[in-house]
């Protein structure tokens, strides 16, 4: 080993750069999928196996709102696991509800529906991996919603029957090759049917259909010539759907609506000719209809999403259990929302969401708790009694007390403010009441987590809409509410505050009411001061303000729009402490406006979910710096024959402008001893890493990075530290460099020497 000792860490970083192998500094900032949520609730969409990508494909539907011209796919994990994905193609049939999918060997093809105008559809399209075709044949069916459709193995065709247009119902019947429609012609049809469904019977060979007409429930069998009759017609159920059940062998009917009922019995399709039957084979949790339903091939798993029960779009995704016959919820993902609100619980790292306001939902608010964190979403149980269901809520987690508080909101047509305070124990899952919050209650505030002082601090909000309340600043200690400063920030409602560690002060960002003006305050804990920036973000609101332990810095995400301009904005700010850094917002990536962030360890990003305004996501997205620094310790020290040992740590990260200190610990740390920074932990100069150097007298010793640049150790005991000051040099970002030390010990081997383990280090900008 080869020995270069520059006189000072300084000198090692001047030597550091040129070892760097960027050359540009990246983009600040990057957004990354975080969790791919699930499909915003809907009814009347389709769901069939893609055969090419091994995934199922749904497309379409209609939610409260209008028809959707989305793909998502269900990917069965390894573990057994469902997991829906969003899916972006290059092509897409236009948005429509009512229409039909069905998987063949070639992919999965779709027919018609009806779009937003009620106009009814008459294309053809096939999804086969990962993008949509459209095909033209020189023959195609007239245009139709509501019809059914099947695959029959036995013959290679898809069947397509029945369907409507505008008050007629249509009894023709269609089959697909693969590359052309032909009308089949049938002497004695089933009579018309809408919103009937159909699936393949290996019983009987054929493809079942069961539908209603005129209030009546038929089921026929398609034998590729015709059309044949069952001796039991069954209920008379419409919107419901078929699958093929291989644990049972037969036919399940599922959901529907049958007279003004949504039942929650699941039929089986029963006995053998002439003597057949629909028995009862279960219950859904709810009743449903308009929902769709897949048979995973091989694995033979059935799902059920989507559809509505009544006026209420369902969002849960059930799989039969095999051996219960249940039907359980197998993917936990809030329902999309806005003016809802999240924080970050400190003691667990998890963020917890609670409140909103999404349609499908009961009176459209939100009355459920759920956190999210390294494991995914999960719900947590609702009492009998506890919060009712609001938007707009104020939000703080107490971690001295180690609590989630809750206050005011409102509800009940935006008018009515609740004056409620409410505290959730994770630890044993149960709320606890506390006493009712100023004024009779708030919304649209803010409150903030005072660690120093131990207490959530409130400002803003409404008293009752349309009223604002004074620019008055609140407390809640977990007993009482108390007032604090009376001077401070104009009175401010949708505004953000966050902490600000290391200063131990609140950061305000707010509107001003009357000037139409964004302004910034900070607060000590005894009185609000306003702040004068250089620079100063244009005013907005439901925008999301966190602070970043990584990087030092306070980050405003917007939504997706000014509400003076119009305009969507195209940055984020960042706050410093002194003034207002504004950002290039990162492109692409991210589908909708996000309202409410939180900073989370394990993601080490701000975590979005949800929507603002009329545009709602069920997913999670991150927003992470794209040039982060890193510091992670590998490999191991070795052992001295006295039970000696020496490792190192960083204490902080290596940012490019700062000082990074590297420390030693040791029972001593004489003089001559060494820390050596290599641009390499697989290659040095005599050799491949790691080296073993026991033959070099330091027993049971590794050498674990390349020896580039070598400084010599401050002497000390029990710890020493090294600052290592990186220059301000861009090129420098994105390099990686490893360090290790050796400790003089001249009783712990032959050679008088121990060393530790490695750390990674990945140089990083703030900016």
């Amino acid at each position: 080993m080869i020995f270069s000792l520059p006189s000072t860490a300084q000198a090692c970083c001047a030597v550091l750069v040129t070892f760097a192998a960027a050359t540009s500094l990246p983009a600040q900032f990057r957004w990354d999928q975080a969790h791919p949520g699930a499909p915003e609730p809907r009814a009347s969409a389709a769901l069939a196996w893609d055969p090419v990508s091994q995934r199922g494909v749904l497309f379409g539907g209609v939610d409260a709102v209008a028809a959707r011209s989305d793909t998502w796919v269900l990917e069965v994990l390894p573990s057994g696991a469902p997991e829906w994905r969003r899916l972006a193609t290059a092509h897409a049939p236009a948005a429509r509800f009512d229409h039909a999918m069905v998987s063949t060997p070639r992919g999965v093809l779709l027919f018609g529906g009806m779009d937003d105008q009620g106009a009814v559809l008459g294309d053809t399209w096939l999804f086969g991996g990962g993008d949509w075709q459209i095909l033209q044949p020189a023959v195609v069916p007239p245009a139709r919603a509501g019809h059914a459709m099947g695959y029959d193995p036995v013959r290679d065709r898809a069947v397509l029957f029945g369907g409507g247009v505008g008050t007629t119902v249509l009894d023709d019947t269609w089959d697909w090759d693969g590359a052309a429609w032909q009308r089949k012609s049938v002497s004695i049809p089933p009579p018309g049917m809408r919103d009937a469904a159909m699936a393949f019977d290996p019983a009987t060979g054929g493809l079942l259909l069961h539908g209603t007409s005129r209030g009546a429930g038929y089921s026929y069998t398609w034998d590729g010539r015709g059309w044949w009759t069952l001796a039991s017609n069954g209920p008379a159920r419409r919107d419901h759907q078929l699958v093929f059940d291989p644990a049972a062998r037969t036919v399940l009917m599922v959901g529907g609506v049958e007279g003004a009922a949504e039942p929650t019995e699941v039929l089986r399709f029963s006995g053998s000719s002439p003597s057949y039957s629909w028995v009862v084979d279960g219950q859904l949790p709810s009743g449903r209809c308009a929902h769709t339903v897949l048979r995973v091939p091989g694995v033979g798993q059935l799902f059920v999403t989507g559809g509505r029960y009544g006026d209420h779009l369902e969002e849960d995704t059930l799989r039969l259990e095999r051996q219960s016959r249940t039907w359980q919820p197998v993917v936990e993902v809030p329902a999309a929302r806005k003016w809802f609100e999240m924080v970050r619980d400190p003691v667990r790292d998890r963020a917890f969401l609670f409140g909103g306001y999404a349609t499908g939902s009961v009176d459209g608010y939100l009355r459920e708790l759920w956190s999210y964190g390294a494991d995914g979403w999960r719900r947590h149980p609702w009492p009998d009694q506890g919060p009712e269901f609001r938007f707009q809520p104020q939000l703080a987690y107490d971690a001295g007390r180690d609590r989630l508080v809750v206050c005011g909101g409102t509800r009940i047509g935006a008018t009515y403010v609740l004056p409620d305070t409410w505290e959730f124990e994770p630890a044993t899952g149960t709320w606890h009441r506390g006493p009712d919050m100023p004024y009779g209650g708030l919304t649209g505030g803010q409150m903030v987590y005072d660690p120093v002082r131990s207490r959530c601090v409130l400002f803003g909000g409404y008293h009752t809409f349309g009223s604002v309340a004074p620019g008055e600043t609140w407390s809640y200690d977990g007993s009482s509410w108390q007032r604090l400063a009376t001077a401070g920030p104009p009175p401010a409602y949708s505004h953000r505050m966050t902490w600000v560690p290391g200063r131990d002060e609140i950061l305000l960002v707010a509107d001003s009411i009357v000037q139409r003006s964004s302004q910034t305050w900070t607060f000590d804990g005894v009185a609000w001061t306003r702040q004068s920036p250089l620079h100063q973000p244009p005013p907005f609101r439901f925008q999301a303000l966190v602070h970043q332990p990584l990087r030092d810095r306070c980050t405003l995400i917007h939504p997706v729009t000014d509400l003076v301009t119009g305009l969507p904005p195209a940055e984020l700010w960042e706050w410093d402490g002194i003034d207002w850094l504004r950002r290039d917002r990162p492109a692409g990536g991210l589908p909708a406006p996000l309202e409410a962030g939180v900073w989370l360890d394990h993601e080490e990003g701000i975590i979005q979910f949800g929507g603002s305004f009329e545009t709602t996501s069920r997913e999670v997205w991150a927003l992470r710096s794209a040039s982060p620094a890193a510091a992670s310790g590998f490999g191991v020290a070795c052992v001295g024959a006295g039970g000696e040992t020496a490792t190192l740590a960083a204490a902080g990260l290596p940012w490019i402008g700062d000082t990074l200190r590297l420390e030693v610990h040791a029972a001593r740390i004489p003089a001559g001893s060494l820390l050596w920074f290599g641009v390499s932990d697989t290659r040095w100069s005599g050799g491949s890493l790691p080296q073993d150097l026991s033959g070099f007298g330091f027993t049971g010793c590794r050498l674990l990075v390349s020896d580039d640049v070598i400084v010599g150790l401050p002497a000390g005991t029990g710890t020493t530290q090294l600052p290592v000051p990186l220059p301000a040099d861009p090129s420098l970002v994105g390099s990686g460099l490893f360090a290790q030390a050796l400790v003089i010990a001249s009783a712990a081997n032959p050679s008088g020497g121990l060393l530790s383990n490695g750390i990674a280090l990945r140089i990083g900008s703030r900016d």
